[in-house]
């Protein structure tokens, strides 16, 4: 997930790292990077954030996965939904 700050002069880039287990995502680690193309100096990487944790520390369900056209274009498509929270859509 990416995330702008500050009128968009700081991005907030959140990864998790996890494994597929059947048709559930269980996330391992997460982390957070803070990047500012304006303040280069600003760059700084936190293992395990907070508010990322708290996303993390339930299970995913991949409900479906899909290989769509769109504008012509072959896409992927995954829909995940968290347990108890609701439904994420991925496309790439």
């Amino acid at each position: 997930d990416n995330f702008l700050l500050l009128g968009g002069l700081v991005v907030v880039k959140i990864r998790w790292r996890g494994k597929a287990l059947a048709s559930m995502l269980r996330w391992d680690t997460s982390e957070a990077v803070l990047s500012s193309s304006v303040l280069p100096w600003l760059q700084r990487t936190f293992d395990r954030p907070a508010a990322a944790e708290r996303l993390r520390k339930d299970p995913w369900e991949l409900t479906a996965m899909v290989e769509p056209t769109v504008s012509g274009i072959k896409r992927s498509v995954a829909v995940l939904r968290r347990v108890g929270a609701g439904r994420l859509v991925f496309m790439k």
